[in-house]
Formats: structure tokens, sequence, C-alpha cells
């Protein structure tokens, strides 16, 4: 459980935060390159300007979450949930924009 973590600016390459609940967490300029976040509560996380290359986000909670200014090359958004999810270009989207 890491609701409300600040790892802002952590470097998270290859972690494995499989089903993690990582609700309000801020992950801002983070290296999250290949980090599994399959199945993650992401409930309200910041993600700007985080580093999303290659990492697993299938199934996860994105509702609320803020990827404005990621990078998210061939990162898998399969399955993810998404609600008032604001998108790398800084809009708000209620399905899959990945």
């Amino acid at each position: 459980n890491l609701t409300d973590a600040d790892v802002h600016a952590a470097d998270l390459t290859d972690a494995n935060l499989y089903r993690a609940d990582l609700t309000r967490a801020d992950f801002s300029f983070s290296d999250l390159t290949d980090a599994s976040l399959y199945d993650a509560d992401l409930t309200d996380a910041d993600l700007y300007n985080a580093d999303l290359t290659d990492a697993d986000l299938r199934y996860a909670d994105l509702t609320n979450a803020r990827f404005t200014s990621a990078t998210v090359t061939n990162a898998d958004f399969g399955n993810t949930i998404w609600s008032n999810t604001i998108w790398t270009d800084g809009f708000a989207y209620n399905s899959n924009q990945a």
C-alpha cells in the first residue's frame, strides 16, 4: 500500500508495483521505464512528466490520474479504467486514449 506516497523524481526502473494501491501517489518526474503497474490503483495519482516507456499498466484504475507531459512510448494501457483521466495532452478523458 503506497497510498499518498511521495516518490517524486524517483528511479523506479523495472519496479514491480503489481496490484499496488497507489492512490494519490506523486510519481511526477519519476522514471517508471519497464515498471509493472498491472492491476494497480492509480486513482488521483500524479504522473506529470513521468517516463512510462514500456511500462505495463494493464487493468490499472486510472480514475483522475494525471499523465500530463508523460512519456508513454510502448506502454501497455490495455483494459485500463479511465474516468476523468488527464492524458498527456492535458485534457480529461473517460475512455482509453493510449
